[in-house]
């Protein structure tokens, strides 16, 4: 786009030059415009050649991959050939199957099936269960045990009956007589303070104090306290009665 000029302003300038310069006589301007032209072609020509080559994109070489050939061969496996029909065992006819029946039925199985006997019955062994062992105490101890009749009942008013408490002697003393039932609070339902207990209670063995009970006349709520103590008036335990009497 620029080198037309270049080349156009080279000319003048050296046919000036060489007219301004030169001390022969005047020459043909059509020689002397063909002579410097001919020169700056020349120059450009030498410019050109002087500029490195454009380089060339190299074209990428497709590399094609090794085919890799298998290392074992398949190995055909053959099924196993049957024997033909003709040739396979013929079961006898003429067998029999055993007899599934008891002796003397006289009947005919209709089946080959044995069945299997009767198996035997295993019972399961259980553990026997393990007497709590009772506690005991060294000396008097009284446990109380049961009560008749029990508390929270109604009555009728002026109602008599045998009032009766049990107790484990878990001592290691024996009870004699001396060993009481004592009244000791709430309401008086007989006209005794004690109770003698039995003749003779070993220890591990049971006592039963007995009072004849008359309750009272008026409706309400009532109880009646007592406690059994030692010969020498020690507390053992105590025990308590709760009714209602009807109106």
């Amino acid at each position: 786009m620029f080198e037309r000029p270049i080349f156009t302003g080279l000319i003048i300038s050296l046919v000036f030059g060489l007219c301004a310069c030169s001390a022969e006589p005047t020459q043909d301007p059509v020689l002397i415009y063909t002579q410097a032209a001919q020169t700056v072609e020349a120059q450009l020509t030498g410019t050109a050649l002087a500029k490195p080559a454009d380089t060339a994109t190299p074209t990428p070489i497709q590399t094609q991959l090794p085919t890799i050939a298998p290392t074992t061969t398949p190995v055909k496996v053959g099924l196993p050939t049957l024997p033909p029909l003709g040739t396979l065992p013929v079961l006898d006819a003429t067998l029999q199957p055993t007899s599934l029946q008891p002796p003397g039925t006289g009947a005919t199985p209709t089946t080959g099936i044995l069945l299997p006997s009767a198996l035997p019955t295993i019972q399961p062994t259980l553990p026997q269960p393990t007497a709590t062992p009772k506690k005991s105490y060294s000396g008097d101890h009284a446990t109380f045990q049961y009560q008749v009749p029990a508390d929270g009942q109604t009555f009728a008013p002026g109602t008599e009956f045998l009032l009766s408490w049990g107790f484990l002697n878990d001592g290691t003393t024996t009870w004699n007589p001396d060993y009481r039932l004592v009244f000791f609070g709430g309401t008086v339902i007989t006209n005794v303070s004690s109770v003698a207990g039995p003749a003779s209670t070993p220890p591990g063995q049971k006592a039963e104090y007995n009072v004849w009970a008359k309750l009272p006349s008026e409706a309400g709520s009532y109880i009646t306290r007592w406690k059994l103590v030692n010969p020498a008036g020690a507390y053992l335990t105590e025990v308590y009665f709760a009714f209602k009497i009807s109106p």
